[in-house]
């Protein structure tokens, strides 16, 4: 069942959905937002779509590490990497949605 959702980020507001559910998506927003909170507090912060661009490449170099310090190549792992990869493209194609809205 997908759960959707309307959000406000950095001033733009956005519709956004997942098929994991409403725990899933609220905990993706909170991470999202201390990851955009922790840029806004540094000295050098930018306009917003430069934050927003730069927590999202902040959360993937998070997951791209922990895949590559966690994942082998067994049958289960290959499903796992298969999956992160997945949702790695989603978080992209969204922040290249929002950025172009």
């Amino acid at each position: 069942m997908k759960y959707q959702k309307k959000i406000t980020i950095l001033g733009t507001a956005l519709s956004i959905q997942s098929d994991d559910g409403e725990e899933h998506l609220e905990a993706v927003l909170r991470y999202f937002t201390e990851k955009v909170k922790h840029l806004q507090d540094s000295p050098a912060s930018a306009e917003p779509v430069k934050i927003a661009i730069l927590a999202g490449l902040n959360a993937v170099d998070e997951l791209l590490k922990l895949k590559r310090k966690v994942l082998s190549n067994t049958p289960e792992d290959m499903i796992i990497k298969q999956e992160i990869e997945e949702r790695t493209g989603n978080m992209i194609r969204e922040i290249d949605k929002a950025i172009s809205e």
